[in-house]
C-alpha cells in the first residue's frame, strides 16, 4: 500500500516537473506551425512589402525575442508562446538544420528590393518551415 503511494507520488512529481520544464521552454511545435503560416502567406501575397512582412513574422516566432534577427517593430505572431523555436526546440538537430536554412532564405527575402527575388525566397523559406514542422509531429 505504502510503495504503491510513493511510486504514485513520485508519477505525479514528474509529470508535474516535465509539464512546469515545458512551459518554461515553450513550444517549439506551435511556434513552428505558426512560422510556417506566416512563411506560406509570405510566399503567396503579390506584394514585395508584405512578402516582408510576413518573413519578419516567420523570423520572428523562429529566433524569439532576444534573438539578433527579432524585429520589434514588426508583429510577433508568437508571442507568449515561448521563446523563439530554436531556443525552444531542445534537441532535434534535423529539425533545427531546416529552420537555420529557413531563416538564411528568410534573410534573403527581406533584402530583396525587388517581388521575384523576395517572393522566391520566401517560396523557399515556406518550404523549409513545412519541412520542420512535418518533422515535428
Amino acid at each position: 500500500m505504502i510503495k504503491r503511494s510513493v511510486l504514485a507520488l513520485v508519477a505525479i512529481f514528474s509529470m508535474l516537473f516535465v509539464t512546469v520544464a515545458f512551459a518554461a521552454n515553450g513550444n517549439a511545435a506551435k511556434e513552428i506551425s505558426t512560422a510556417e503560416m506566416h512563411a506560406t502567406f509570405a510566399s503567396t501575397v503579390k506584394d514585395v512589402n508584405m512578402v516582408h512582412a510576413h518573413l519578419h513574422h516567420t523570423l520572428n516566432c523562429l529566433v524569439g525575442p532576444k534573438g539578433k534577427l527579432f524585429d520589434p517593430k514588426a508583429m510577433d505572431p508568437c508571442k507568449g508562446m515561448g521563446n523563439g523555436a530554436l531556443n525552444d526546440l531542445g534537441k532535434a538537430p534535423k529539425v533545427r538544420a531546416k529552420l537555420e536554412m529557413a531563416i538564411k532564405h528568410a534573410e534573403r527575402g527581406l533584402r530583396a528590393d525587388k517581388y521575384a527575388t523576395a517572393h522566391a525566397a520566401a517560396v523557399r523559406t515556406a518550404a523549409l518551415v513545412k519541412a520542420a514542422s512535418a518533422m515535428m509531429k
